[in-house]
């Protein structure tokens, strides 16, 4: 009850909407390797944002890159805000 409320009051009403939806979830779902395999093989933040955009997700890119290279090691930094997928 207590996440939830700081979710309400932190998102609103967007949280509600993106919850009803079915799209708040563990990053590691459906939807969200599809919006990974979206990205090409080398990417930079803005493309990750405006991808982020085009999937409507609404979290920071900042723990997508984090989730992806230092969690399940998907990806690496090839350059200052630049980053390659991890062929596997």
């Amino acid at each position: 009850e207590y996440i939830y409320r700081s979710m309400i009051h932190r998102w609103g009403e967007r949280f509600d909407q993106l919850n009803a939806k079915g799209r708040c979830q563990e990053p590691k779902t459906q939807t969200h390797d599809s919006f990974f395999d979206s990205l090409p093989d080398v990417f930079d933040r803005n493309t990750l944002q405006l991808t982020m955009k085009e999937h409507q997700i609404v979290s920071p890119a900042r723990q997508f890159i984090w989730l992806w290279s230092k969690r399940l090691h998907l990806i690496e930094e090839v350059g200052p805000n630049q980053w390659r997928k991890i062929k596997k």
